[in-house]
């Protein structure tokens, strides 16, 4: 440090020109870690997104393009990433199956681009629900839906339940080109 006599006797003590240099150096180099920080996690939103519907006939078909019900009965599109990016999904539930020793039984699938009735596909079963294990938790990149994609749920065989079904999706939706950083 620096040091001054004033001519009432008292010293003042200032940074040098080296020791301010350090200091605004150390000061940017934690800047940049933090914006690269930053610029790691832009584009990266997690999600709690969901698909309601009801059974008709004993049947259940809801999210692409199977009707979905919003608030009041109201036909609301199926949720999907936004123009290029992708989920990844963390946690999906079904809630209002049915119970017991025949509980209800619904596949996951996923609906591509189009509809069913204009080219779209549906995939075949990605991963399956009753209503004894409605829950399940899943890593990094083990479901994935791109662009496009809609979640969708089909029942299996006899279907009993008469409520409101909901599939509920917690999603981390990155960058399509940024999926391998999902974890």
């Amino acid at each position: 440090m620096a040091r001054f006599r004033f001519a009432v006797g008292e010293f003042f003590e200032s940074l040098t020109r080296p020791e301010l240099h350090d200091a605004l150096s150390e000061h940017r180099a934690a800047q940049r870690a933090e914006a690269a920080e930053l610029a790691k996690a832009h584009g990266r939103r997690y999600m709690r997104v969901s698909v309601t519907g009801q059974a008709a006939a004993g049947v259940l078909q809801m999210g692409g393009d199977y009707p979905n019900t919003g608030p009041a009965g109201t036909i609301v599109p199926s949720p999907q990433p936004r123009a290029g990016y992708a989920w990844a999904a963390r946690r999906i539930s079904v809630s209002g199956l049915t119970t017991g020793t025949t509980p209800d039984i619904v596949n996951l699938h996923r609906s591509t681009p189009g509809t069913l009735y204009t080219g779209g596909t549906l995939s075949n079963g990605i991963w399956q629900f009753n209503g004894n294990n409605f829950a399940y938790v899943f890593s990094h990149e083990q479901l994935i839906w791109l662009e496009g994609e809609t979640p969708v749920i089909t029942s299996v065989g006899t279907f009993a339940s008469t409520a409101r079904i909901v599939l509920a999706l917690e999603v981390v939706e990155v960058p399509e080109v940024e999926l391998y950083r999902t974890r």
